[in-house]
């Protein structure tokens, strides 16, 4: 639906809530803002629907920050310290902004500098 047929709706509910709604007396009775059994707010629904049947939600791109490279600052260095033996691979990478194989890449140097202790299974402390 193009934004001229959406405006001659608009116009439509605008005419019928000024020539009915506002001197229906089930309103001022009532105090709400459409009767709930009048056969105008029927009308007035039958309307509303046709223009929201052709809203879709808009689907909003994901930016993707790119991955740090390059040197690690001394709280990630602390940060993978602190946590490799706690979480695996895939959660420090997407916590310090790198990418998997950096972080690997980095915990394996740390465990070469006896900083870290690599075990095969992840569940033991690997904090010396």
């Amino acid at each position: 639906m193009d934004r001229e047929a959406k405006k001659k709706i608009r116009k439509q509910i605008s005419v019928v809530l000024d020539a009915h709604c506002h001197v229906c007396p089930c309103i001022k009775s009532t105090k709400q803002n459409l009767c709930s059994n009048c056969p105008v707010s029927e009308k007035l629904k039958m309307l509303s629907s046709q223009l929201l049947e052709d809203e879709k939600p808009k689907s909003i791109p994901k930016m993707d920050t790119p991955k740090k490279s390059g040197r690690w600052e001394n709280d990630e260095v602390l940060y993978l310290i602190n946590h490799y033996h706690l979480y695996p691979l895939k959660h420090l990478a997407e916590k310090l902004n790198r990418d998997i194989s950096s972080v690997y890449n980095k915990a394996f140097r740390l465990h070469k500098l006896k900083i870290i202790q690599i075990h095969s299974d992840r569940g033991k402390k690997r904090v010396i």
